[in-house]
Protein backbone atom coordinates (compact mmCIF):
# COMPACT_ATOMS: atom_id res chain seq x y z
CA UNK A 1 0.00 0.00 0.00
CA UNK A 2 0.62 3.71 -1.37
CA UNK A 3 -0.11 6.89 -0.35
CA UNK A 4 0.74 10.15 -1.34
CA UNK A 5 -0.67 13.74 -1.07
CA UNK A 6 -0.31 15.92 -3.84
CA UNK A 7 -2.77 19.10 -2.84
CA UNK A 8 -2.03 20.99 -1.13
CA UNK A 9 1.25 20.02 -0.68
CA UNK A 10 3.59 23.51 0.59
CA UNK A 11 3.09 27.00 -0.46
CA UNK A 12 -0.60 27.34 -1.60
CA UNK A 13 -2.81 30.10 0.13
CA UNK A 14 -6.42 29.23 0.40
CA UNK A 15 -9.17 31.53 1.54
CA UNK A 16 -11.62 30.63 4.17
CA UNK A 17 -15.43 29.71 3.38
CA UNK A 18 -13.52 28.56 -0.41
CA UNK A 19 -13.61 25.05 -1.39
CA UNK A 20 -10.51 23.43 -2.69
CA UNK A 21 -9.17 20.05 -3.78
CA UNK A 22 -7.21 17.84 -0.99
CA UNK A 23 -5.85 14.98 -3.86
CA UNK A 24 -3.46 12.40 -3.42
CA UNK A 25 -2.11 9.08 -5.12
CA UNK A 26 -2.66 5.71 -3.63
CA UNK A 27 -2.29 2.16 -4.11
CA UNK A 28 -4.38 -0.46 -2.84
CA UNK A 29 -5.97 1.68 -0.01
CA UNK A 30 -9.76 0.85 0.22
CA UNK A 31 -10.54 3.67 2.04
CA UNK A 32 -8.73 7.20 2.51
CA UNK A 33 -8.99 8.61 6.07
CA UNK A 34 -8.57 12.90 5.53
CA UNK A 35 -7.47 15.00 8.30
CA UNK A 36 -6.04 18.40 8.87
CA UNK A 37 -3.83 20.43 11.55
CA UNK A 38 -3.76 24.11 11.78
CA UNK A 39 -0.03 24.15 13.33
CA UNK A 40 2.07 21.60 14.47
CA UNK A 41 1.25 21.74 18.24
CA UNK A 42 -2.54 21.09 16.98
CA UNK A 43 -4.02 17.70 16.88
CA UNK A 44 -5.26 16.20 13.46
CA UNK A 45 -8.68 16.64 13.02
CA UNK A 46 -10.45 14.38 11.30
CA UNK A 47 -12.20 15.70 7.70
CA UNK A 48 -14.05 12.50 6.32
CA UNK A 49 -13.29 9.25 4.93
CA UNK A 50 -13.43 8.33 1.29
CA UNK A 51 -12.53 5.81 -1.47
CA UNK A 52 -9.05 5.68 -1.28
CA UNK A 53 -9.23 5.70 -5.41
CA UNK A 54 -10.85 8.26 -5.78
CA UNK A 55 -8.09 10.16 -4.89
CA UNK A 56 -9.63 13.74 -4.62
CA UNK A 57 -11.92 15.24 -1.64
CA UNK A 58 -13.52 18.46 -1.83
CA UNK A 59 -13.26 20.65 1.20
CA UNK A 60 -14.61 24.26 2.64
CA UNK A 61 -11.67 25.67 4.33
CA UNK A 62 -12.49 26.77 7.54
CA UNK A 63 -12.00 30.23 8.87
CA UNK A 64 -8.74 29.68 10.85
CA UNK A 65 -5.70 32.17 10.14
CA UNK A 66 -2.60 30.01 9.94
CA UNK A 67 0.52 29.89 7.49
CA UNK A 68 1.28 26.22 9.17
CA UNK A 69 -1.48 24.05 8.11
CA UNK A 70 -1.22 20.71 6.76
CA UNK A 71 -3.40 17.89 5.34
CA UNK A 72 -2.81 14.46 6.21
CA UNK A 73 -4.23 11.39 4.33
CA UNK A 74 -3.68 7.49 5.45
CA UNK A 75 -5.73 4.39 5.53
CA UNK A 76 -8.70 4.49 7.23
CA UNK A 77 -8.57 0.85 8.66
CA UNK A 78 -5.01 1.37 10.81
CA UNK A 79 -3.62 4.95 9.60
CA UNK A 80 -1.07 3.35 7.74
CA UNK A 81 0.36 4.07 5.16
CA UNK A 82 0.01 7.89 5.71
CA UNK A 83 1.10 10.75 4.03
CA UNK A 84 0.89 14.85 4.59
CA UNK A 85 1.63 18.06 2.68
CA UNK A 86 5.43 17.97 2.56
CA UNK A 87 5.23 22.14 3.54
CA UNK A 88 2.49 24.06 5.08
CA UNK A 89 0.18 26.15 3.70
CA UNK A 90 -1.27 29.46 4.29
CA UNK A 91 -5.02 30.16 5.24
CA UNK A 92 -5.51 33.43 4.53
CA UNK A 93 -7.62 35.84 7.02
CA UNK A 94 -7.28 39.27 8.26
CA UNK A 95 -7.61 40.07 12.11
CA UNK A 96 -7.67 42.81 14.10
CA UNK A 97 -5.90 43.19 17.71
CA UNK A 98 -5.24 46.61 20.04
CA UNK A 99 -3.90 48.03 22.86
CA UNK A 100 -4.41 49.64 25.17
CA UNK A 101 -8.23 48.39 25.53
CA UNK A 102 -9.61 51.71 26.30
CA UNK A 103 -8.05 55.25 26.53
CA UNK A 104 -8.19 57.74 29.67
CA UNK A 105 -6.70 60.83 29.66
CA UNK A 106 -7.61 61.95 32.85
CA UNK A 107 -7.76 65.54 33.94
CA UNK A 108 -6.76 68.34 31.63
CA UNK A 109 -7.13 72.59 31.44
CA UNK A 110 -9.88 73.40 28.90
CA UNK A 111 -8.08 74.44 25.57
CA UNK A 112 -5.44 72.66 26.12
CA UNK A 113 -4.81 69.31 24.16
CA UNK A 114 -3.69 65.99 25.38
CA UNK A 115 -2.75 63.00 23.07
CA UNK A 116 -2.69 59.01 23.44
CA UNK A 117 -2.15 56.52 21.22
CA UNK A 118 -3.76 53.17 20.39
CA UNK A 119 -1.32 50.87 18.68
CA UNK A 120 -3.78 48.30 16.35
CA UNK A 121 -2.54 45.01 14.89
CA UNK A 122 -2.87 42.61 12.53
CA UNK A 123 -2.06 38.78 14.08
CA UNK A 124 -3.78 37.43 10.97
CA UNK A 125 -2.24 35.96 8.10
CA UNK A 126 -3.91 38.37 5.09
CA UNK A 127 -3.51 41.92 5.05
CA UNK A 128 -5.43 43.95 6.89
CA UNK A 129 -7.37 46.92 5.78
CA UNK A 130 -8.87 49.30 8.21
CA UNK A 131 -11.39 51.92 6.26
CA UNK A 132 -12.45 53.86 9.05
CA UNK A 133 -11.11 55.50 12.44
CA UNK A 134 -13.89 57.87 13.94
CA UNK A 135 -15.00 59.28 17.28
CA UNK A 136 -18.90 60.66 17.81
CA UNK A 137 -17.77 63.31 19.71
CA UNK A 138 -15.25 67.03 18.90
CA UNK A 139 -13.53 66.58 22.13
CA UNK A 140 -11.60 63.25 20.87
CA UNK A 141 -9.92 63.88 17.40
CA UNK A 142 -8.14 61.08 15.19
CA UNK A 143 -5.27 61.16 13.66
CA UNK A 144 -5.50 59.55 10.71
CA UNK A 145 -8.84 58.00 9.22
CA UNK A 146 -7.17 54.30 7.13
CA UNK A 147 -4.77 52.45 7.21
CA UNK A 148 -3.40 49.17 5.79
CA UNK A 149 -1.44 46.25 7.95
CA UNK A 150 0.37 43.63 6.43
CA UNK A 151 0.18 40.15 8.72
CA UNK A 152 2.24 40.08 11.32
CA UNK A 153 2.43 44.38 11.51
CA UNK A 154 1.36 46.79 13.50
CA UNK A 155 0.76 50.64 13.53
CA UNK A 156 0.17 53.15 15.84
CA UNK A 157 -2.94 55.58 15.70
CA UNK A 158 -3.12 58.93 17.92
CA UNK A 159 -6.24 60.40 19.28
CA UNK A 160 -6.19 64.05 20.85
CA UNK A 161 -8.47 65.32 23.94
CA UNK A 162 -9.68 68.89 23.46
CA UNK A 163 -11.67 69.37 26.32
CA UNK A 164 -13.95 72.37 26.12
CA UNK A 165 -15.91 72.56 29.04
CA UNK A 166 -15.35 71.39 32.98
CA UNK A 167 -17.19 68.07 32.61
CA UNK A 168 -16.49 64.37 32.15
CA UNK A 169 -16.33 63.31 28.36
CA UNK A 170 -16.57 59.75 27.37
CA UNK A 171 -16.60 58.62 23.87
CA UNK A 172 -15.66 55.97 21.98
CA UNK A 173 -13.28 55.30 18.50
CA UNK A 174 -14.70 53.20 16.32
CA UNK A 175 -12.54 51.33 13.92
CA UNK A 176 -13.88 49.81 10.72
CA UNK A 177 -12.10 47.24 9.04
CA UNK A 178 -12.19 43.46 7.25
CA UNK A 179 -10.77 42.13 10.50
CA UNK A 180 -12.07 38.87 10.53
CA UNK A 181 -12.39 38.63 14.10
CA UNK A 182 -14.38 42.03 14.87
CA UNK A 183 -15.17 43.91 11.89
CA UNK A 184 -16.44 46.94 13.83
CA UNK A 185 -13.91 47.45 17.18
CA UNK A 186 -14.61 49.85 19.69
CA UNK A 187 -12.18 51.66 22.23
CA UNK A 188 -13.85 53.72 24.95
CA UNK A 189 -12.43 57.15 25.63
CA UNK A 190 -12.45 59.17 28.75
CA UNK A 191 -11.10 62.53 30.11
CA UNK A 192 -12.27 65.15 31.91
CA UNK A 193 -11.98 69.39 31.32
CA UNK A 194 -11.23 71.71 34.00
CA UNK A 195 -10.65 75.20 34.44
CA UNK A 196 -7.62 76.75 34.99
CA UNK A 197 -7.04 79.12 38.17
CA UNK A 198 -5.45 82.69 37.54
CA UNK A 199 -2.57 83.34 40.10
Amino acid sequence: QTVAVTSPNGGEVWLPGSAHDITWNSLSVVMARVEYRRTPADPWQFLAEVEGGLGRYTWSVPYDATAEARIQVSDAWDQAPADSSNLAFTIALPLIAESPASLGFGSHPIGGAALGVVTLSNPGTASLAVSSLSTGSGAFQVGRSSLTLAPGASDTVGVTFLPGQSIAYADQLTIESDGYNAPTWLVPLYGSGMDTVAI
